[in-house]
């Protein structure tokens, strides 16, 4: 067993909040929670130490951010225009004070929303909430439904397995389904996380008999589905940070001859086909908001980026979060 420490690219493990915008006709926010619950806000966030504090913000609008101490400019302006998604710091607090966070859209129509993102790190302090663990193993997790396969595939996620299996990696053949109980008359689902080092387009590709998705993220990518012999279906290009990534891939059998097989190519792969290995599956066994918190220090890794003199890391895209210590992974 092991874990994997993961954080998106937005968070740090100090203070995490999203602000969006409820429609105010004065355009502002102010507020930035301590707890990440997607709701609405107003007041002010009283800082819990002085230190570097970033403000971020991700809008499909043009914005201006910036912070003011005390409802007044401290002199942290940070201002940013543009369309799409931005980031921008914010300033460098010198003491732990009241700071309100304003937002203000240059344009304003009737309905439009956007968040705020806020991370903060105390400098020289102690991170407060720790470094959290997902504890995962290797491969995925199957489930098996017997006598209610369909030409078209049902809807998997709701349904109660007989039983499941955790598999290295996504190759079966006929008479080669781990662990089936009959060989006719059944659905699989498998269920994990992709792990990916290098950001880029990676394309999917799914071969089955008979009909069978696969989804990333949510999204279903892969669509090979009723009565057929084997056959494969690819997506389009899907372009993916470094990092782990929600997987499920569902398939059902009928009669006769079975299969089920998932490959990819992209930056990992040299952009060869091949099938997905088992170091880059994993599944779930303890997420990280069931985890206790681990001694250690949190640790970036940045891959493919490696010089005879240490470059400065902080201006690198990040490869992947870690923590160490003593007894980081078991």
């Amino acid at each position: 067993m092991k874990k994997v420490f993961t954080f998106s690219r937005w968070f740090l493990p100090s203070q995490e909040g999203i602000l969006v915008n409820p429609g105010q006709r004065d355009y502002k926010l102010k507020n930035v929670p301590s707890v990440l619950d997607g709701g609405k806000y107003s007041g002010t966030k009283t800082w819990p130490s002085a230190g570097t504090w970033t403000i971020s913000y991700e809008a499909p609008v043009t914005l201006y951010v910036w912070v003011m101490k005390h409802h007044y400019n401290a002199g942290v302006d940070a201002a940013l225009s543009g369309d799409g998604w931005e980031q921008v710091d914010a300033g460098d607090f010198k003491r732990s004070d009241n700071h309100v966070l304003n937002v203000w859209k240059r344009s304003f129509s009737s309905g439009s929303q956007y968040q705020i993102k806020t991370t903060g790190l105390m400098v020289g302090g102690v991170v407060s909430n720790g470094c959290q663990a997902d504890v995962v193993k290797d491969g995925l997790k199957c489930g098996y439904f017997y006598d209610k396969s369909q030409c078209r595939v049902p809807d998997l996620s709701d349904w109660t397995p007989a039983h499941e299996v955790v598999v290295p990696k996504i190759y079966m053949e006929h008479g080669k389904f781990p662990e089936v109980r009959q060989g006719d008359q059944f659905c699989i689902r498998c269920t994990g996380q992709l792990v990916t080092k290098k950001e880029g387009n990676y394309k999917f590709y799914l071969s089955s008999d008979d009909g069978s998705f696969m989804w990333l993220n949510g999204e279903k990518v892969v669509d090979n589905n009723d009565c057929h012999g084997e056959r494969e279906r690819g997506s389009s290009d899907k372009f993916l940070l470094p990092g782990a990534h929600d997987l499920a891939v569902d398939m059902c059998e009928m009669y006769g001859g079975e299969n089920l097989k998932m490959r990819y190519k992209g930056p990992d792969t040299g952009n060869s086909k091949i099938t997905i290995p088992e170091q880059a599956l994993q599944h779930v066994v303890a997420p990280a908001d069931k985890a206790v918190l681990e001694d250690g220090l949190e640790c970036d890794y940045y891959y493919d980026q490696s010089q005879c003199r240490v470059p400065n890391l902080g201006a690198l895209t990040l490869g992947s979060f870690g923590c160490v210590g003593l007894f980081s992974s078991v």
